[in-house]
């Protein structure tokens, strides 16, 4: 699943970095699952959104997690979209 994934300024300013990711279903047919590798250059210890959108660039879908890490960590952090949310091919998700 090739999708573009956006980090916002404040979160870049805050030593976040992104990795590989996987975008796969829960529960249902649809893609609403991310899977995203984060590495922290500082400190860090907050609730973040990912929105996502679809090629039209209209908003498809929202999901929160905690994403908390020291600096130097690195790990995989789920963000876990609506059932109806259908993360296609080439849609962007930003995460705030």
């Amino acid at each position: 699943m090739e999708c573009k994934i956006i980090l916002s300024n404040d979160l870049q300013k805050n030593g976040i970095k992104t990795g590989a990711y996987v975008i796969d279903s829960q529960s249902s047919s649809n893609k609403n699952k991310l899977t995203l590798y984060i590495m922290f250059d500082t400190d860090f210890n907050k609730e973040v959104i990912a929105k996502a959108y679809n090629k039209s660039e209209l908003e498809i879908g929202r999901a929160k997690t905690t994403i908390q890490g020291q600096e130097g960590d690195a790990g995989y952090y789920t963000f876990l979209f609506n059932k109806q949310t259908d993360i296609g091919f080439r849609n962007t998700i930003i995460i705030e």
